[in-house]
């Protein structure tokens, strides 16, 4: 009786606006605290977690604005994992992966997530957000930031796909003619396909040094007080 109690009233603190808020204030001490302990030089340490906290509240932000809704499903986003895929390019992996795991939690902390079992929510929110962070494995490379933004990308839509074949097989359209497998392919592809290349689209304009560099460079010799491009490079 006392567990039935216990467990009724935890869920009715989850479901609160406090409870959540509570929630995301834990993930984000928990963030910080991560970025903090890791390898990162210690006269940086302040500004990567300063930073990484902004694009994580830019991801989850991006990731509320819904740019439009597909026919079969799913909301397009203005380049909601755009902040994850820049984290894992400037300050590694291990950053851009727990920003994107983050973001994943905030979103099931938001509401409008499809929750069906614990190992769903992995796969759909923390496996599926925090593998685009792995753009950082690519920083040396050549278009690195594009490059990892890609593979990032189609690890998220690999994770969406398996999720989808293994959860999701029953709701599959009675008039479908094909297997569950090629259903989840066709089904995500259709609108993380188009968030995606909006993201691509933004990645390749960040890689012409030109917008990214030169031009914030010029522009602030207008204005010195805005010299954002110091975040990552100073």
């Amino acid at each position: 009786m006392f567990n039935q109690i216990l467990k009724i009233s935890l869920e009715n603190v989850l479901t609160s606006t406090g409870g959540k808020i509570l929630i995301a204030a834990l993930v984000i001490l928990c963030f910080l605290v991560i970025v903090k302990i890791s390898k990162a030089p210690k006269d940086n340490n302040a500004k990567t977690m300063a930073v990484c906290g902004l694009l994580l509240a830019t991801a989850i932000v991006l990731g509320e604005l819904r740019l439009f809704k597909m026919p079969l499903g799913g909301s397009v986003t203005p380049a909601s994992m755009l902040p994850v895929i820049l984290a894992g390019y400037f300050y590694g992996s291990r950053q851009g992966i727990l920003l994107g795991s983050s973001a994943g939690i905030f979103k099931l902390l938001l509401g409008g997530a499809t929750i069906l079992n614990p190992f769903q929510v992995v796969l759909d929110y923390v496996a599926a957000k925090g593998i685009i962070g792995a753009s950082g494995f690519f920083k040396d490379k050549k278009h690195g930031l594009t490059i990892g933004g890609f593979v990032g990308i189609l690890g998220r839509y690999i994770v969406a796909v398996i999720s989808g074949y293994i959860f999701f097989a029953e709701y599959v359209p009675a008039d479908f003619q094909h297997s569950a497998l090629v259903w989840s392919l066709y089904y995500n592809i259709t609108y993380l396909g188009v968030d995606d290349a909006i993201t691509l689209a933004v990645l390749i304009l960040f890689e012409k040094r030109f917008v990214y560099h030169n031009f914030l460079f010029n522009f602030t010799r207008l204005f010195p007080g805005l010299r954002i491009w110091n975040v990552f490079y100073g």
